[in-house]
């Protein structure tokens, strides 16, 4: 929304050169925030028992699995098995509570900025510029949840929906 330069709210009585340089600019924006997305840690390589239940999920145990971890791409959380995540008794289900966990938290800030050229009365030109992840804020994806794997917890990319930093450029004319 235009709200400066010649026949708006503010500048109204602007002379031509300033309202050339000033007037006719618009901004307009979207934030999205997410907490974390939820995932479920896993045993992939369960020796003895082929079929640990859905998504061969492992026993609740009594530790925190954030406890020393880097929180960081290199180790998001802490796995193996022993204290936080236990093997399930044989011909068991593991209850460990399904997207209890949470990944890294999805921040992304697009903008458009344009600035409207009235050429005559029936003609303008609109250059704009649009910016996905204007901010360039990393958005890291989720963390690997095989607690039994040398590398558990590491993240290795982007989060769906993500981009590293996108700009575009475009011209309308309209008449």
């Amino acid at each position: 929304m235009t709200f400066l330069g010649r026949g708006k709210k503010y500048g109204s009585s602007l002379n031509k050169a300033v309202d050339l340089a000033i007037g006719g600019w618009s901004i307009s924006g979207v934030m999205t925030y997410y907490s974390g997305f939820p995932f479920s840690p896993s045993l992939e390589n369960f020796p003895g028992q082929p079929n640990t239940g859905p998504n061969n999920r492992p026993d609740l145990g009594h530790g925190d699995p954030y406890a020393g971890a880097a929180h960081n791409r290199s180790q998001w959380f802490v796995g193996g098995v022993g204290t936080t995540f236990l093997d399930p008794a044989p011909g068991t289900f593991g209850n460990y509570p399904i997207n209890t966990l949470i990944g890294p938290q999805f921040i992304q800030q697009d903008l458009a900025l344009a600035k409207s050229f009235r050429i005559t009365e029936r003609v303008s030109f609109r250059l704009r510029t649009d910016a996905a992840n204007a901010f360039n804020h990393t958005n890291l994806g989720g963390p690997n949840s095989d607690v039994q794997a040398s590398n558990t917890g590491q993240i290795t990319g982007i989060a769906a929906g993500g981009s590293m930093r996108r700009l575009q450029f475009s011209g309308t004319i309209s008449f």
